[in-house]
């Protein structure tokens, strides 16, 4: 049997957070099978140049970068090409990129439900922390 992969697998594939140079308030948070030629492709169709600053191969990417993008749908941005609904402001970006920080730490030491249960937590503060303004 074919082992399954694309959106929508739980095999490990990359979750990665790009930022938009020179314009610092567009990040870009999703999932890939190779880095290096996504980043290109998104640089191609979006004004400026595409920056990873952070990628790691975790398990689950996909569900994670679904909850990434659903946690910080407040701060999308619409960015016209592949993916354009996956860009996030600064602060979404920061806030997925702390979250997916925790996640990718805890996958690595093999605490994957742990790591699940302390982002939902900590997205329930940020939540409240957010709506309290």
């Amino acid at each position: 049997m074919k082992r399954r992969t694309g959106n929508g697998t739980r095999n490990r594939q990359y979750l990665y957070i790009m930022l938009n140079f020179p314009f610092v308030w567009k990040w870009k948070i999703g999932i890939t099978g190779d880095i290096k030629t996504r980043c290109a492709s998104i640089s191609k169709i979006v004004p400026g140049r595409m920056v990873v600053i952070f990628a790691a191969n975790v398990y689950n990417a996909y569900s994670f970068e679904q909850f990434l993008l659903h946690i910080t749908r407040w701060d999308a941005t619409t960015v016209r090409g592949v993916g354009g609904r996956e860009f996030r402001g600064l602060a979404g970006g920061l806030i997925g990129l702390i979250l997916a920080l925790i996640y990718t730490a805890l996958d690595f030491a093999g605490l994957v439900i742990i790591g699940i249960l302390i982002t939902v937590l900590c997205t329930y503060v940020l939540y409240n922390l957010l709506i309290s303004y």
